[in-house]
């Protein structure tokens, strides 16, 4: 476990983390509900997606324009549903990551007006903190799904006016990838648990968005700390820098 923590003066809190083996040993456990889980998916999936499509068609009829507005709400149930359930799929039948020489900076620039879009909504901020870094070998779509939840969890742990902080910075071989948000920070029964599915703190949240980063994490073979308190929480990622 690499002993990183932020500036103590200015975030100062207790250091928790978790280790890849914690990780992978979580996951084995979970196997066998997973590919049950997998086939279940499958099938509730697809029919979802057909009433989706008519509900979308039924919004273009004129003569049902009062009910526009219900039908509206229906598509985005089930849009939420379909997410759960496709993130559940990738959790159940993980397949093998091709990785690539990759620049973190690069991939964070590219994701910035999305992310920022999602905070402007709440009157929230991101802020980019990034260094030059070094490569590292990466599967691109797989680390943006780990940037997107991450960033994700950090803006909904927030109230309005708060901001995230996105960092990057390299150190003895190692590459960092720093989330860090302005919460009340995560109970410590829920930190020693954290990547477990359907763990959540969140009245409307699955707990399936930080299950599938850690998988992700682990199938780099990168270390994911957690530093948390009241005034916040970090989530740091750390890659081996590219050979």
């Amino acid at each position: 476990m690499v002993g990183y923590l932020t500036d103590q003066d200015h975030f100062p809190r207790e250091f928790l983390g978790n280790n890849l083996n914690d990780v992978l040993n979580r996951f084995n456990e979970l196997n066998l509900m997973g590919v049950m889980a997998g086939g279940i998916v499958h099938e509730v999936r697809n029919p979802l997606t057909v009433v989706r499509g008519r509900l979308q068609l039924l919004t273009c009829d004129s003569e049902l324009e009062k009910y526009h507005q219900e039908l509206q709400t229906l598509i985005l149930e089930i849009d939420r549903a379909v997410e759960l359930l496709t993130e559940l799929l990738y959790l159940s039948k993980p397949t093998k990551t091709k990785m690539e020489r990759q620049n973190i900076n690069e991939i964070l620039n590219q994701l910035y007006p999305f992310i920022n879009a999602g905070a402007l909504v709440n009157l929230q901020e991101i802020v980019y903190e990034l260094e030059d870094v070094p490569d590292v070998m990466l599967n691109q779509k797989r680390f943006r799904q780990v940037v997107l939840n991450l960033v994700n969890n950090a803006l909904q742990a927030m109230e309005k006016h708060k901001k995230v902080i996105i960092r990057t910075f390299g150190k003895e071989g190692k590459v960092y990838f720093v989330v860090q948000d302005e919460g009340s920070g995560i109970p410590p029964e829920v930190v020693k648990n954290l990547g477990t599915p359907f763990l959540t703190t969140k009245d409307s949240g699955t707990g399936l968005g930080l299950a599938a980063c850690y998988q992700i994490i682990a199938e780099h073979q990168a270390g994911i700390q957690v530093d948390t308190s009241s005034a916040g929480t970090n989530f740091t990622i750390i890659f081996d820098e590219a050979n």
